[in-house]
């Protein structure tokens, strides 16, 4: 039975991702049609968030699943994967438009339709703004997490509400700022044409900022990736215990370890979980 936490997680999730997925194919049409490529990068890490919420959402169904004798701590990893192509997708898409960018500014031929970009870039702002709204979670602002944002659903005792929407609502502030910015580059293009380069340098800067919010998560991702399967079980022990020790203050703790061996897969005497 789903938890009245998660059903309300994935409520405010599938609403964000449809607003975002709209609005990113808007902000794509409008900054084709105002030829505007700092528009287009606004819509790009737009899509980050669109890919961060498809995975939040695949990973509270995916820990739904209940555990097997090989995979005795669910599929909460198959998220990983996923994260990983996301990242890739996202900075194939950023190379290119930093790439358009770059010919911009050396052959300087190019004409921006300022009156559309103003438009689309306000609207980019309102929409971040219901955005925000609706993931926003009252008490959830000075909760915290460590490693990939891309995780199991938890509770811990400083912070209120589900860990998915707080790490979504995080990347949404942060949209906006970025479409303020955008807006801003709109303005001084309407009033002075001259300043055009505002477009093209808006998008450097935005592709420096979707390339370092997403390098720590393309770090954790391969931080687990390569993960030996060979790590010495007493090892594991031993930095489990003096990790739940430092950083939550516990004074007595029992963590047991068990090996893994292919023989256990037909084990008569083991009970759930299943195969």
């Amino acid at each position: 039975m789903e938890s009245h936490e998660k059903r309300s997680a994935k409520r405010r999730l599938i609403m964000a991702c449809i607003v975002s997925l709209l609005f990113m194919v808007g902000e794509i049409i409008g900054g084709y049609a105002a030829h505007s490529l700092a528009i287009l990068t606004d819509a790009a890490h737009l899509l980050t968030d669109v890919g961060s919420i498809i995975i939040s959402l695949f990973s509270l169904w995916i820990s739904s699943k209940h555990p097997t004798k090989n995979m005795t701590f669910g599929w909460h990893r198959a998220e990983i994967l996923g994260a990983l192509v996301s990242l890739l997708s996202i900075w194939a898409v950023t190379g290119v438009l930093v790439f358009l960018a770059t010919q911009r500014i050396m052959n300087d031929d190019y004409e921006i339709h300022s009156h559309i970009m103003v438009i689309t870039s306000g609207c980019a702002v309102g929409v971040n703004i219901l955005m925000a709204l609706i993931l926003h979670q009252s008490g959830s602002s000075h909760g915290h997490s460590h490693g990939l944002s891309y995780s199991q659903p938890k509770r811990d005792s400083h912070s209120h509400g589900n860990t998915s929407v707080r790490a979504a609502f995080i990347h949404v502030v942060g949209d906006l700022l970025q479409s303020i910015g955008v807006l801003l580059a709109s303005i001084i293009i309407y009033f002075w044409p001259k300043f055009k380069i505002a477009d093209p340098l808006c998008t450097f800067l935005f592709s420096l900022l979707v390339l370092g919010t997403t390098f720590k998560i393309l770090k954790d991702v391969l931080r687990i990736l390569m993960e030996e399967e060979d790590a010495n079980p007493q090892m594991v022990l031993m930095e489990s215990t003096d990790l739940l020790r430092s950083e939550f203050g516990f004074s007595s703790i029992t963590v047991q370890v068990e090996h893994f061996s292919d023989d256990m897969v037909y084990c008569t005497q083991c009970q759930d979980p299943t195969d």
